[in-house]
């Protein structure tokens, strides 16, 4: 952690200039945003995602103060350092049901993450892997999410 194609991110964040050269250009070329340089080609199976609605909602807020800036610059360099470092033994501990969804399309993320997520919960269910999906697959396939919800709720 963080994964390499966080990197850029963070030390453009360092720099205080990601959000402007990347979140903006996006949001004001919808098409470039769904290209495979954007977000859509990085964390979206279908080429039509993100919606051009969605790509406002995400990128409008964060573009439209220096302050918001700030705050998203401030998020991606605590992207630098591993939230889950020195907790291991804590997630081991948990007895709370815990399916880990994973797109084997990602390739933000290292392959070996499920598994390691698998690993570490104390009570996990296993992983799912979701062929070819990618990073934000929860808002292309809800179905899915709803679908693990209900047996996990079933085990509770």
């Amino acid at each position: 952690m963080p994964p390499p194609a966080l990197l850029p991110v963070i030390e453009m964040s360092k720099q205080g200039v990601f959000v402007d050269q990347w979140l903006a250009p996006w949001r004001a070329d919808k098409a470039l945003a769904r290209s495979a340089e954007g977000i859509g080609g990085m964390c979206y199976a279908d080429p039509a995602h993100p919606g051009d609605e969605a790509i406002e909602c995400y990128f409008a807020p964060l573009l439209s103060s220096p302050w918001r800036k700030g705050l998203a610059h401030a998020y991606a360099i605590a992207l630098e350092r591993n939230c889950l470092e020195g907790i291991e033994p804590l997630l081991k501990r948990c007895s709370v049901p815990t399916r880990i969804l994973w797109g084997t399309g990602d390739t933000i993320f290292s392959a070996q993450s499920p598994d390691y997520l698998d690993r570490s919960f104390g009570n996990s269910q296993g992983v799912r892997r979701l062929a070819g999906s990618k990073l934000f697959w929860p808002e292309e396939r809800p179905d899915v999410i709803a679908e693990e919800a209900r047996r996990l709720w079933g085990l509770a």
